[in-house]
């Protein structure tokens, strides 16, 4: 039975996506107590979990460095020196980019910045192709 027949067969007696995963989950106490927090809606101890996890990994959840080292290992870095996001979008307007600036990281499809504010002015630090389109 494929992964997708098994969602199905949970789905026809009624058990939500949380209830899925919960069922999954089984015993294990430290996931069970994430799923608990998560419906709580103790979005702080969601994160502390996540934090512990990386922090287990030698990484940090906040740390655009750790980012960039994850990048570095998987794609080639493009670096441009005093070039802001919204500038490297207009001369980049193909492919997918994920683009770091000081404290934040953003993505840019075909030359459109996807982030959650405006960061076009913001000088960026480097970018790099994750995917080629076109």
């Amino acid at each position: 039975m494929n992964p997708m027949q098994i969602i199905k067969g949970f789905m026809t007696k009624g058990m939500t996506p949380k209830g899925i995963v919960k069922n999954m989950i089984g015993n294990n106490p430290i996931l069970g107590n994430l799923v608990d927090m998560a419906d709580r809606g103790d979005t702080k101890g969601v994160e502390m979990f996540a934090r512990n996890l990386l922090k287990e990994r030698g990484l940090m959840l906040s740390s655009v460095e750790s980012i960039e080292q994850y990048l570095d290992d998987n794609y080639e870095r493009v670096c441009e020196a005093n070039m802001t996001v919204g500038e490297f979008a207009y001369y980049n307007p193909e492919g997918i980019y994920l683009v770091t600036m000081p404290g934040h990281i953003t993505a840019i499809k075909n030359g459109e910045i996807i982030d959650t504010f405006d960061c076009s002015e913001r000088l960026m630090w480097c970018a790099w192709q994750v995917e080629r389109l076109g």
